[in-house]
């Protein structure tokens, strides 16, 4: 054998000669020249090749394809080479274009990032280079550097919004009609509303309040109506009726000052073309004539009327007090009616006396558009107006009852005075004096039962006749009693005799109201009533010598009449002149009774 072979135990072996391995920690069959060991045969975890950039992530290797990244994925030595860049662009709008200076780079950066430039205004989305230009806002859309280009005979009067004619408007119910027409017109690219030709001419106005009507009569065209901001922003659209005919649009929304615009078009022009009327009413906000500030007092009681500012015929009033003193502080009290003319009497639950109020007056309009449609628009003050109830009267037993004007009969009707607007009941307290004026056991507590400020002593079981009372009485609300007023003395003599005193004083008394001391009912229709006649009916009495009086709130007498009564007299009143606003008082005087009602005149 050859020098060259040894031999292990008789068996021959040639001679290696070791190579170098490289460590491939990765394992993507490529190592790197840090890590070595010189063998005959390849070691686990060693590769051949030294020519990996990367042992630590095995999609790093000269086999590996670039990819956007910023790293050199397959060491080459430089990092995303051989791949496609772009510019991008800030889009802060987001509508596909962008300004300023150029991103470059191999992926999208993004939102925000848009690879087109251009934009001529970055903040508004509906501005850039491919935008549609419009006529009606002296603005460079399209951002070619050229405003309203394409806009052709648009700038002819009224032919778009932007050159829309100016009409005056008037007060609800108030209607100045204009004549105008849609021959000779086209569709303006200002318009937004949907229609099949849309034919239009545009108006303009000066809102003066927050709502508005817009009444457009035509037979000759298929109108349809809208109206739209200064800016060119849609509010609404009318085209309630099908077919020729005019629109009435409602809405509410407006700020007073502002200049709105009106599209008159002709959802159809081949059902006809041709002249239509154009009327803009505002309908009036709520509003304060009384209170602070106003020409009516600030300073008012239950008999009192509320003023609200006339807003036309047809509008109804929503007054709302919310007190902000005394026991009303914090509670809402709200009446809604027809009349601007308000009977603060009729506010329920009852306005407290001595209380002040915070006021706001709604206007409600009910509206119908040209299909009969109705709708409803209620438009508020911009700011309440605030009023002050008078502190509850003082009331006292009337002098002409007291013991310093002669002794009473037990069967007497005395009076509690001043009569007290608003009053549910009256309350009446009677102790018993001594000769010498001292309080004798409890006081004997009596309610009327009624509004009346009148009192039947023979109602009050508990009285004696041959004493002598010391008496107070207290007007009672829904809200509750009122204060006790001063106490007089009165003094009783005999048992029996229904003897009605001092009716010519309650005539002049005039702050009253009903006063029931038998089963007669008495009714005032219509009440309130517009002053020309009034019908009034009495039940339950019969008497030869009835006498009926109408009183103003002074007390003057205004109309009188006398009557025979054989159970009901039903009879209607008509005033020789027409009686002014304000209340006044009805009153039956019979067989030694009366009896009163409240009668309110409102136009």
């Amino acid at each position: 054998l050859s020098a060259t072979f040894k031999a292990y135990r008789g068996v021959a072996f040639a001679p290696c000669t070791p190579s170098t391995w490289y460590a491939d920690v990765d394992g993507d069959g490529y190592g790197v020249s840090s890590t070595t060991l010189n063998y005959c045969t390849q070691p686990y975890g060693y590769v051949a090749n030294s020519t990996d950039c990367n042992d630590a992530v095995a999609a790093i290797n000269p086999a590996a394809t670039e990819i956007c990244n910023s790293i050199d994925d397959n060491c080459s030595g430089a990092a995303d080479e051989l791949l496609t860049f772009v510019n991008y662009y800030t889009d802060a709008d987001g509508d596909g274009y962008g300004v300023g200076t150029a991103t470059n780079a191999c992926s999208n950066p993004g939102a925000g990032y848009a690879s087109s430039n251009g934009d001529c205004n970055d903040a508004v989305a509906a501005i850039h280079p491919n935008a549609t230009e419009l006529c009606t806002n002296a603005i460079d859309d399209d951002c070619d550097t050229v405003i309203n280009e394409g806009c052709g005979n648009e700038t002819a009067a009224g032919e778009s919004a932007g050159t829309a004619t100016n009409i005056s408007a008037s007060f609800f119910p108030t209607c100045n009609n204009q004549s105008h027409t849609l021959s000779g017109f086209g569709p303006s690219i200002s318009a937004q509303s949907t229609c099949l030709t849309g034919e239009d001419k545009w108006h303009s106005f000066v809102a003066t309040s927050e709502a508005v009507s817009i009444v457009v009569g035509s037979s000759a065209n298929d109108i349809l109506v809208e109206l739209q901001s200064n800016t060119g922003a849609l509010l609404s659209t009318e085209n309630a009726v099908a077919g020729l005919g005019g629109e009435v649009l409602n809405f509410s929304g407006l700020t007073a000052g502002q200049v709105y615009k009106i599209g008159v078009r002709n959802y159809n022009s081949a059902l006809g073309i041709g002249t239509y009327t154009i009327c803009v009413r505002m309908l009036k906000r709520g509003g304060c004539d009384s209170g602070a500030n106003a020409t009516w007092p600030s300073t008012l009681n239950l008999c009192k009327l509320f003023k609200a500012t006339w807003a036309g015929s047809g509008v109804s009033y929503r007054f709302t007090f919310v007190g902000t003193s005394g026991i009303a502080l914090g509670n809402t009290y709200v009446k809604t009616q027809s009349s601007d003319y308000l009977a603060l009497s009729s506010v329920s639950p009852t306005l407290p006396m001595g209380c002040t109020y915070s006021v706001t007056v709604t206007t409600i309009y009910n509206l119908t558009d040209a299909a009969g449609n109705t709708e409803q628009i209620e438009v508020p003050a911009i700011a309440p107006c605030s009023i002050t109830m008078e502190q509850e009267a003082a009331t006292s037993l009337r002098a002409t009852d007291r013991c310093s004007a002669g002794p009473r009969f037990r069967g007497s009707i005395v009076a509690s005075l001043p009569w007290v607007c608003g009053v549910t009941n009256w309350k009446w307290e009677f102790t018993e004096l001594d000769a010498g004026g001292n309080t004798i056991g409890i006081p004997i507590v009596y309610f009327r039962g009624a509004a009346s400020n009148y009192c039947n002593l023979a109602l009050v079981t508990a009285l004696q006749y041959g004493n002598t009372y010391a008496v107070k009485t207290a007007p009672v609300f829904s809200y509750g009693e009122g204060a006790f007023g001063p106490v007089q003395t009165i003094c009783i003599i005999g048992s029996a005799g229904m003897v009605l005193e001092g009716v010519s004083g309650m005539a002049q008394n005039t702050t009253r109201d009903m006063l029931v001391t038998n089963e007669a009912n008495m009714s005032v229709y219509p009440n309130p009533t517009h002053g020309t006649d009034v019908n009034i009916n009495l039940s339950g009495i019969t008497s030869e010598n009835v006498q009926i009086r109408i009183v103003d709130a002074m007390g003057k007498q205004v109309w009188s009449n006398r009557y025979a009564v054989n159970g009901v007299l039903n009879t209607n009143i008509t005033f020789e002149r027409p009686l002014a606003n304000g209340l006044y008082f009805v009153e039956a005087i019979y067989n030694g009774e009366l009896q009163t009602q409240r009668m309110m005149v409102q136009k």
